[in-house]
């Protein structure tokens, strides 16, 4: 771990010196706010999400079964989630799965 973290900070600092300050590629990560995520409806773009946005390095290590639509077999699938930033095509229950996605992902 204390390799990788060592790594990890070689590696900004030896950007940092080739790209300089003001030339430093500009990253940026869209991730949708969870209360937004929690408040609004289910959308046919949720499909194609897994059943969680991968942010940085998170600390999330559950194995927690849960419910997604697959688009490759165009059904509900099983798959599991680590327990952090959910998204919306992430379901506790087949039947919430079968019921709220497949009227429209299937379409």
């Amino acid at each position: 771990m204390k390799t990788t973290v060592l790594f990890f900070c070689f590696c900004i600092i030896a950007s940092s010196e080739v790209f300089g300050e003001e030339n430093l590629p500009e990253i940026k990560i869209i991730y949708e706010d969870p209360a937004a995520t929690a408040a609004r409806p289910f959308r046919k773009e949720d499909c194609s999400l897994g059943v969680e946005q991968k942010i940085g390095l998170t600390s999330c290590r559950a194995d927690i079964p849960v419910y997604r639509w697959s688009n490759t077999e165009n059904k509900c699938v099983n798959d599991f989630y680590s327990g952090c930033h959910a998204t919306k095509n992430n379901f506790q229950h087949k039947e919430d799965c079968v019921k709220i996605a497949t009227p429209i992902c299937s379409s």
